[in-house]
C-alpha cells in the first residue's frame, strides 16, 4: 500500500522529478515529465545522461552547460539550481522550467543520489523573472561611467542609460541628432559602418572635457549601438607624458646649445674686465703707458665720458651678464637627475629663505614697492622633512615668487601672495597663490615650455617654469601645477614625496 502510494504521488504530481545516480544517469523518472516531451517508454531515457536526453532538444548549449554544472554540484554535495528553456510538445509551446538538483545521503557522508526537481513556470512567472533580469542587467548598465544610446533604423532612440541620460540636449526630441546633437556631429549613421570620434563633451558645465564616441551597427536589429565615455584625464595624461618626453629632448639640446654659447661668452666678459683695468686712471701702469706715448689720461677720461664710452661698455656688460643668466639656466635645466645632491630638509624653513630672498630682490630692482604686497604664510609646523636639493628648490619658489610679482601689479585689488604647505599622505604639498589676473586658458598648456613667456622683451628668458618644472618633475619625482584659484588669480602647486625614491 505504501509503495503505491508513493507510486502515485511521483507520478501525478505536476512537478518534473527524476532521479540520478551520482554520474548523472536517469534511474527514475516520474511521468510528468516524459508527457513533457511525449515520451512512453521510460526506457528511451532510462540509464542515459540527464543532460543527453530529449527535454534539451530545444535549449541552448550554454543551458545544456548550466544543467550538467547543477548536476556536477549536486554530486558534490551541495544544492544547485537553473532555468531553462524547454518545448511542452504536449501543449506546442516553449516553457521555461525551473530545475533545483539535490544530494540524497543516507548515511550524512556519501552522495547515493541526485533528485532532480523541475517547476514548469507560469506566463506571469516567466514575465516576473524576464522583469528581475531585465533589472539586473539595468542596473548594470546604469552604473557603469559609458554612455549608452541604441537608436533603430529611422535614427529615433529607443534606450538610453543614466549616463546618457544626463547628457541629453533636447528631451522633447526622439530623434538622435536633435537629442544629442554634439555626439551626432560627424557620424553619417551608415548602418554597415563602424565608426569612431572624439568631441566636446555635451554637458555644458564641462567645458573642457573630451569625449570618445563610438558608432556600432546591429545588423540583426535593423539599428545601431552608440557609445560615449569621458577621456579628459587620458588626454591630459597623453599630454603630461608628451611635455615630458619634449622636455627631455630640449634638455639635451640645452646643454649643449649653453656649452657652445658659453666659451665665446667667456671671451667677452674676459674682455670687458681688461677693458675696465686698461681704462683706470688709477693704475699706475696705464699711466706710465700712456706718458710713454704722450697721452693726457685726464683728456681720455673726458673723452670716453662725452662719447659715452662708458656707458656702451656698461651696456655690452649688462647684455653679456644677461646672456650668462640664460646659459646657466639652460645648464641647469639640462642637468641629469643622478648630478643632483639631496640631503633632508624642512621644506618651511626653505619657503621663508625663500621669500626672504625674492623680498631683497625685488627692493633691489626698485620695479615693484614691496610693501604693497601682502605676503601670508600658512605653512604647517608639522611638516617631515624631505629629500632634496636646497638651492634647487629654492630657485623654483623664487622663480615662482617673481613671476607672482609681475602678476599682481597688473590688477588693481590688494595685492597678496600666499604660501600653504600640507601633508597628503607620503606627499608633502607647497602652494603659492596670488589674487593676480591669473592664467589664460589658452596658455596653460605653453607656460611650462622653455623660452616661452608673457613678458615684455627683455623682461624675462622663458626658461624660469621650465627650469622649475625640470628641477620638480625630473630631479626630485614630484609635480609642479598650475591653475586659477576660483575668483583670484593663479596658483601652482607643487608635490614632493617625504621619502627619498630610488
Amino acid at each position: 500500500m505504501d509503495i503505491e502510494l508513493y507510486r502515485a504521488c511521483f507520478n501525478q504530481t505536476f512537478q518534473l522529478i527524476g532521479i540520478l545516480d551520482k554520474e548523472g544517469n536517469l534511474l527514475a523518472v516520474n511521468d510528468r515529465a516524459l508527457q513533457l516531451v511525449k515520451i512512453k517508454d521510460k526506457a528511451e531515457v532510462l540509464h542515459k545522461k540527464l543532460y543527453e536526453c530529449a527535454w534539451w532538444d530545444q535549449t541552448t548549449p550554454q543551458e545544456k552547460e548550466e544543467i550538467k554544472y547543477m548536476i556536477e554540484k549536486a554530486a558534490q554535495g551541495e544544492i544547485a539550481s537553473c532555468i531553462t528553456r524547454n518545448f511542452d510538445k504536449e501543449k506546442n509551446r516553449l516553457v521555461y522550467v525551473d530545475f533545483s538538483a539535490r544530494p540524497y545521503t543516507p548515511n550524512d557522508t556519501t552522495v547515493k543520489y541526485i533528485i532532480v526537481e523541475g517547476r514548469i513556470l507560469t506566463e506571469y512567472e516567466t514575465a516576473q523573472e524576464l522583469k528581475r533580469t531585465e533589472n539586473f542587467l539595468q542596473e548594470i548598465l546604469n552604473v557603469i561611467d559609458i554612455g549608452i544610446i541604441c537608436i533603430d533604423s529611422n535614427l529615433e532612440v529607443t534606450y538610453t542609460n543614466t549616463k546618457a541620460l544626463q547628457c541629453e540636449q533636447h528631451k522633447k526630441s526622439n530623434n538622435i541628432r536633435r537629442k544629442y546633437p554634439v555626439i551626432s556631429q560627424g557620424i553619417n549613421f551608415q548602418l554597415n559602418e563602424v565608426q569612431q570620434k572624439e568631441v566636446q563633451c555635451p554637458r555644458q558645465e564641462c567645458t573642457n572635457a573630451r569625449c570618445q564616441v563610438s558608432f556600432h551597427p546591429l545588423p540583426k536589429s535593423s539599428g545601431a549601438l552608440i557609445l560615449f565615455s569621458d577621456v579628459t584625464q587620458k588626454r591630459q595624461m597623453e599630454q603630461l607624458m608628451m611635455q615630458s618626453e619634449k622636455m627631455t629632448s630640449i634638455a639635451s639640446l640645452a646643454a649643449g646649445m649653453a656649452h657652445e654659447i658659453n666659451s665665446p661668452l667667456s671671451g667677452i666678459m674676459q674682455g670687458l674686465q681688461n677693458l675696465d683695468r686698461r681704462l683706470d686712471p688709477l693704475n699706475d701702469n696705464n699711466l706710465k703707458v700712456a706718458n710713454e706715448v704722450g697721452l693726457e689720461f685726464e683728456y681720455l677720461s673726458q673723452y670716453m665720458e662725452k662719447r659715452s664710452v662708458s656707458k656702451i661698455i656698461n651696456s655690452i656688460r649688462d647684455a653679456a651678464e644677461r646672456a650668462s643668466s640664460i646659459v646657466r639656466g639652460m645648464l641647469r635645466f639640462g642637468r641629469q637627475e643622478n648630478e643632483i645632491q639631496k640631503l633632508p630638509w624642512n621644506i618651511n624653513s626653505i619657503l621663508e629663505a625663500s621669500l626672504a630672498l625674492a623680498k631683497q630682490d625685488i627692493q633691489l630692482k626698485k620695479v615693484y614697492n614691496i610693501r604693497e604686497i601682502d605676503f601670508v604664510l600658512e605653512l604647517d609646523p608639522m611638516l617631515p622633512v624631505v629629500h632634496c636639493n636646497y638651492t634647487e628648490i629654492e630657485q623654483v619658489i623664487l622663480n615662482l615668487l617673481k613671476n607672482a610679482t609681475q602678476a599682481l601689479f597688473k590688477t588693481t585689488e590688494k595685492p597678496q601672495i600666499i604660501l600653504k604647505t600640507k601633508t597628503a599622505g607620503d606627499r608633502i604639498i607647497i602652494m603659492i597663490e596670488d589674487n593676480g589676473p591669473g592664467i589664460p586658458n589658452d596658455l596653460r598648456n605653453r607656460i611650462f615650455d622653455p623660452f616661452f613667456t608673457t613678458k615684455d622683451i627683455g623682461a624675462g628668458t622663458g626658461l624660469g617654469l621650465s627650469v622649475s618644472y625640470s628641477i620638480i618633475c625630473n630631479g626630485h619625482n614630484g609635480t609642479l601645477l598650475a591653475d586659477n584659484v576660483p575668483g583670484k588669480g593663479a596658483r601652482f602647486t607643487i608635490e614632493l614625496p617625504c621619502k627619498e625614491q630610488a
